[in-house]
């Protein structure tokens, strides 16, 4: 049984990526109008540098939740494809493994 295509994983992620990029847009708004009322201009970095890792961390838990959801829909594992996807350049752990044998 073959996993599901990789357009299933862009329509599962795309449904919640465009409400959270809304919603993080409006939220940079609101933190730069916060700092802007401080009239702390250094404060703008350290606002809008959490306020990046935040929008990161809620993209990545987001793509995240679309891999468990379609894998789990087709009933099949996804730790190796989720492995690649999220980490193109590296190599899997069964890679590494393999490597680790012949070596």
């Amino acid at each position: 049984m073959g996993g599901p295509a990789s357009s299933e994983l862009d329509d599962a992620f795309a449904v919640v990526r465009d409400d959270i990029l809304a919603e993080f847009e409006e939220k940079r708004k609101q933190v730069l109008a916060q700092v802007r009322l401080t009239g702390n201009s250094g404060g703008y970095l350290p606002a809008l540098t959490e306020w990046g890792s935040d929008r990161v961390r809620t993209m990545v838990f987001a793509l995240t939740d679309a891999y468990v959801e379609t894998f789990t829909l087709h009933g099949v594992p996804l730790d190796e494809r989720a492995e690649k996807d999220l980490n193109p350049d590296g190599p899997t752990r069964r890679e590494v493994r393999r490597y680790a044998e012949v070596s």
